[in-house]
């Protein structure tokens, strides 16, 4: 009885290594961004002047929703983070990465003192 235990744990070893060197390397996870990029690499964006795509990222912060004159510090960080990643040309980015921005919180907790997103981008258009 011990050779069989034997034989099947020496066998088992030998054709899970056999097996796992068979297996496809796995795929690392793509960002939302590389996944749009992957399938719409067939689509020109020369139409896209400002060299922003807004549907290149997942719109948390919905930046085409009815406008607001107030907003807290987590949305504004979001909606300038959507700005920033949607940017297919690094000519076209804002200016600070979005980290460089914790110094904006003030003391008054989720309140960003002065913080005015005034920035063009573009859109598909699902119609045509």
């Amino acid at each position: 009885m011990k050779f069989l235990t034997l034989f099947l744990v020496i066998f088992f070893a030998t054709n899970i290594t056999v097996f796992s060197q068979a297996l496809p390397p796995q795929q690392t996870e793509k960002t939302y961004t590389e996944m749009f990029d992957s399938v719409f690499s067939v689509v020109s964006r020369t139409q896209a002047t400002t060299k922003i795509l807004y549907e290149r990222v997942f719109p948390f912060a919905n930046l085409t929703s009815s406008t607001m004159d107030t907003s807290n510090y987590t949305r504004f960080i979001q909606a300038y983070s959507e700005l920033y990643r949607a940017a297919f040309e690094p000519s076209a980015r804002l200016p600070y990465n979005v980290d460089s921005l914790k110094f904006l919180k003030g003391d008054g907790g989720d309140i960003v003192d002065i913080g005015i997103l005034h920035y063009k981008f573009n859109m598909i258009n699902y119609d045509n």
